[in-house]
């Protein structure tokens, strides 16, 4: 799979780019702040129908823009792509509400009809790697939710149909916790266990696709990140493994291993775990006035050596095996989809030293994914060791090729 062609109007600083691009990708030069990560930004909306840095999609339309036609502010952003299923377009374009400060109304095209988000999502398969990712080993659990769920939305559609579905879930079930708390209701009375059975049948039955996807795709990333941090370190101890949240801090550790067993089985089995998980804190649930159990509250564990690192490790360690996870969710999207992955590296390079910088070069050649890769320096790409088709420079949301 790769991008062929990138077209933006107003997004960010960009106001206008008609990019060509060679299927082995290019190079990116640009200041901090002179529009690098918006190319990227614009490629993973594509992929994804959403920004991984706008708190609100407002944030992506340049203020600007609308002002000569005298319209509300507006955003395109089209990408063109060839994959095993042929030549193919997406289009996303946005417009503000004039009467909201932060509103858009929000439009999306696949090989040019209208569509739902949903149907685009994983029709562009695209691997990011940024100095961010740190935060996938030493950051919040949240973040490698996510990390699992833009990983696993871009392979499986059913995965992405039920996570938004379960999302809304959780939001009514602790609502409606919260409502008999505030009224004084117990949990063990039979009115309340009734009107909670519904919640909980589709809290399961949501939440047990999830659980199943996640815990099969871990037993597949824990093996190619162990191989791919192996060859940066020649430690070939790290494993990934799925941490299910049981409605304790400290949950036993039998408990944690019967619940993944049972997962990784199938989505009835999963389903079983979740329901056996719930019996145990429904008085819990009540003192909270929150769903305890469920995919919304897992988490991710790294460790090497046996020792978790994203509390003990060094912040080489955690760097590298960052580096390792998200090579893996390259080799997990190619396994699972039969396309290889287009592979961005936002001023990664910066980050590690020169023996690294070629470790990943060559890890990053041995996919055979295009790859467009950014950097502040010329020679940080020139030492990089990748074999890149073309160089361009961005400055203001300017973007222009080097000669050669």
């Amino acid at each position: 799979m790769y991008l062929t062609h990138l077209n933006l109007s107003e997004f960010r600083s960009v106001r206008s780019l008609d990019l060509a691009i060679p299927p082995e990708g290019f190079g990116l030069v640009g200041a901090n702040a002179a529009g690098k990560s918006t190319i990227f930004e614009a490629i993973i909306l594509l992929a994804t129908t959403r920004s991984t840095r706008a708190g609100v999609e407002r944030e992506l339309l340049n203020w600007k823009s609308g002002e000569d036609l005298q319209v509300a502010p507006y955003a395109r952003v089209e990408g063109t792509f060839s994959s095993i299923r042929g030549t193919r377009t997406i289009e996303i374009g946005f417009q503000a509400e004039p009467l909201h400060s932060t509103r858009v109304r929000k439009v999306v095209s696949l090989d040019g009809k209208r569509t739902t988000a949903g149907r685009v999502v994983g029709a562009l398969k695209c691997v990011l790697f940024e100095p961010q990712d740190i935060d996938l080993i030493a950051g919040s659990p949240g973040q490698r939710r996510r990390f699992l769920d833009v990983m696993l939305s871009q392979v499986d559609h059913g995965y992405l149909t039920a996570l938004s579905r379960y999302g809304r879930i959780v939001e009514q079930r602790n609502s409606l916790i919260k409502r008999l708390v505030r009224e004084g209701m117990s949990w063990q009375d039979p009115a309340v266990r009734t009107e909670l059975d519904y919640w909980d049948n589709e809290l399961i039955a949501h939440g047990a696709r999830i659980i199943h996807r996640r815990v099969k795709a871990i037993d597949d990333l824990d093996r190619f990140a162990r191989d791919r941090f192996a060859a940066f370190t020649g430690i070939d101890s790290m494993t990934t493994s799925y941490q299910p949240s049981l409605g304790s801090p400290t949950p036993d550790e039998t408990r944690i291993s019967q619940f993944i067993r049972s997962a990784r089985d199938g989505e009835s089995g999963a389903a079983f775990a979740m329901a056996e998980q719930l019996k145990h804190v429904r008085g819990l649930e009540f003192k909270r006035s929150v769903t305890l159990i469920g995919p919304h509250r897992d988490d991710l564990t790294v460790q090497v050596e046996g020792i978790d690192i994203g509390t003990f490790g060094s912040r080489g360690q955690q760097r590298l095996a960052a580096v390792a996870l998200k090579l893996a969710e390259a080799d997990l999207m190619f396994a699972e989809g039969g396309d290889q992955p287009i592979v961005l590296l936002d001023d990664v390079y910066s980050e590690l030293d020169r023996n690294h910088r070629a470790q990943l070069s060559a890890s990053i050649g041995d996919l055979g994914a295009q790859v467009i890769v950014s950097a502040t320096e010329h020679a940080t790409l020139q030492e990089s060791g990748l074999s890149l088709a073309a160089i361009g420079t961005i400055q203001s949301g300017e973007f222009s090729w080097v000669a050669e």
